[in-house]
């Protein structure tokens, strides 16, 4: 958001450090305030200075609240999508990021979501999607995964055609 007093509210939670305690608030139990905390940090990121800084120290926290990892028990699907959302923030246009996601096992958390299209609602499989494209369309990243044996088939999977979520998908 280019509204002044946005930008001058993201700036003065950095300057005062608030992006480590805010963050922090990612570790909590209760299902409400994580999915609160990853929207803001999700706001926050839209700062580019935010996002590099929330990406080196926010996003392993937010990988260990997806399926799969030690903070995952208890986080609804609405929350899912949230942490998601911000990851694919923190993600977009940052190589760097991307690295970490692949380098704290982000990918297979998110191959896992995009695959399960029975247990987790439409817009987390298709934000799960939408991250792990960015992850692909970094040259570097994607020789890595594919050295590792990943191929794009393997990391996006097309939702059933008869998806009633009201996202329209290219199937060519």
């Amino acid at each position: 958001c280019s509204w002044e007093p946005a930008q001058l509210l993201r700036e003065a939670v950095r300057r005062e450090k608030g992006l480590s305690v805010i963050s922090s608030l990612l570790r909590m139990s209760n299902d409400s305030v994580v999915r609160s905390i990853a929207v803001c940090l999700r706001n926050l990121a839209s700062d580019v200075k935010n996002k590099e800084l929330l990406g080196q120290n926010a996003l392993n926290n937010l990988v260990k609240r997806l399926p799969g990892g030690e903070g995952a028990d208890g986080i609804t699907d609405m929350t899912i999508g949230a942490i998601i959302s911000t990851i694919l923030e923190l993600v977009t246009s940052s190589p760097e990021t991307a690295r970490l996601l692949k380098a704290q096992g982000g990918i297979p958390r998110l191959v896992d979501i995009s695959r399960s299209t029975d247990v987790y609602s439409g817009q987390c499989v298709h934000v799960s999607n939408r991250v792990l494209a960015a992850c692909w369309e970094i040259r570097d990243l994607r020789k890595t995964l594919k050295h590792e044996g990943w191929n794009i088939g393997m990391l996006q999977r097309l939702p059933p055609p008869d998806r009633t979520d009201g996202l329209e998908y290219d199937e060519s």
